[in-house]
């Protein structure tokens, strides 16, 4: 039997955590798996499902499963702007009137899009 007593984390994967009584196998799967997101460029988008959700389980589930949209570098207004450009016909004289700023806030607190360190994160 294995036991793991102390361990540095630089793989990438914020608040990855390796508990004493780990599996040894399931350790590999895991490694496997995180290895896999880092080869493809997902590190950036299983970090904010990760920080969404607060489980790594449930954030390896998602991303595995293409549940979410991602924007990074991006406000939340600047995702609400595009979200009405590209869902929406608004008559030209009232492009103007668009509080954008308030329809992000709506789009997070309601269609629940999640500012995190990494960028905006929308689960489905």
């Amino acid at each position: 039997k294995i036991a793991i007593h102390d361990c540095e984390n630089n793989s990438g994967f914020d608040n990855f955590e390796i508990k004493d009584n780990a599996n040894i196998e399931d350790l590999n799967k895991l490694a496997r798996k995180l290895e896999e997101i880092k080869t493809k460029g997902l590190t950036n988008e299983f970090n904010a499902l990760h920080e969404a959700l607060g489980d790594f389980e449930e954030a390896l589930e998602y991303l595995e499963t293409n549940r979410y949209l991602f924007y990074s570098g991006v406000t939340m207004e600047e995702v609400a702007k595009n979200y009405i450009e590209n869902n929406c016909t608004i008559p030209k004289y009232l492009e103007n009137y668009i509080d954008y700023k308030a329809f992000a806030n709506y789009m997070h607190l309601e269609v629940f899009y999640t500012k995190t360190a990494y960028g905006i994160i929308k689960i489905f």
